[in-house]
């Protein structure tokens, strides 16, 4: 269990669980195995979701960012009125109205996503220590002294 819970933190591998053999009581251990597997669960789908978000963010405010420069570009080589740099610079505009309510949304999904999944995710491992720990610590401390 602890080799397998140093290579996880060594490795930064949130894929790998603790094994669990299938004839394992259910005792102290077993729960506080099962106990760090969900928590590891718990990280890897958050960490994947980060990384989804990310990628999400990125692909939505890289066309934006295109029209912006696209545009701006044109304007300064090809716009000879003022009605061709008024037309350039209001696509500017609404691609930059576009991007801030997209950041705005976007910074409110990570807040919420946050607080909940933080407040839930803590209060579950308070939980399982509080719950699990004194019978585990006894359970060691006869085991080992």
């Amino acid at each position: 269990m602890t080799k397998t819970a140093k290579v996880i933190g060594k490795n930064n591998d949130l894929s790998r669980r603790i094994d669990i053999p299938a004839r394992t009581a259910r005792d102290e251990i077993y729960e506080l195995t099962t106990t760090f597997n969900r928590m590891i669960s718990g990280l890897e789908d958050s960490s994947n979701r980060e990384r989804q978000f990310s990628s999400d963010v990125s692909h939505e405010l890289r066309t934006p960012i295109a029209v912006i420069k696209a545009e701006s570009e044109f304007a300064l080589k090809y716009g000879r009125t003022e009605a061709d740099l008024r037309e350039g610079l209001t696509h500017i505009l609404e691609q930059a109205k576009f991007m801030t309510n997209l950041v705005s949304q976007l910074l409110d999904v990570a807040r919420l996503e946050k607080c909940t999944r933080s407040k839930l995710c803590a209060c579950q491992c308070i939980i399982d220590v509080i719950q699990y720990g004194p019978r585990l610590y006894k359970t060691l401390y006869r085991k080992y002294r």
